[in-house]
């Protein structure tokens, strides 16, 4: 519930950016109870590190309501990955390179943020 609610102070107070790490878009099973009301007052950078197989929020179920945000919306895929960013072993990405491939995403986006007036 971390991104949510950090989603959701942002929305009300602004920030830079935001990085949300497996952002629980709706409750596993449940697509229509969505949380994304306050999507239309996020207008800084945001950037979503997502697994394939999250069952809180499939990629098109992000990428469609992510149109709500104002702000740049990107996105950083974890391919096979499920809501704790463990891939399938079949993929032949480890948990580990996984996490990795997050924390980069992460410090890029912060990198690329604007800065501060």
């Amino acid at each position: 519930m971390g991104g949510r609610i950090c989603s959701m102070v942002a929305a009300a107070d602004g920030a830079l950016g935001l990085a949300l790490l497996g952002y629980p878009l709706h409750p596993p099973g449940k697509p229509e109870q969505l949380r994304v009301d306050h999507f239309p007052g996020l207008r800084m950078p945001v950037l979503f590190a997502s697994g394939t197989r999250d069952s809180f929020a499939t990629p098109d179920e992000l990428r469609r309501e992510a149109k709500r945000i104002k702000g740049k919306v990107t996105f950083h895929w974890i391919d096979t990955a499920d809501h704790g960013f463990k891939p399938l072993k079949s993929s032949g990405l480890s948990p580990r390179e996984a996490l990795d491939g997050v924390a980069a995403a992460v410090v890029a986006f912060v990198q690329r943020l604007p800065k501060q007036k």
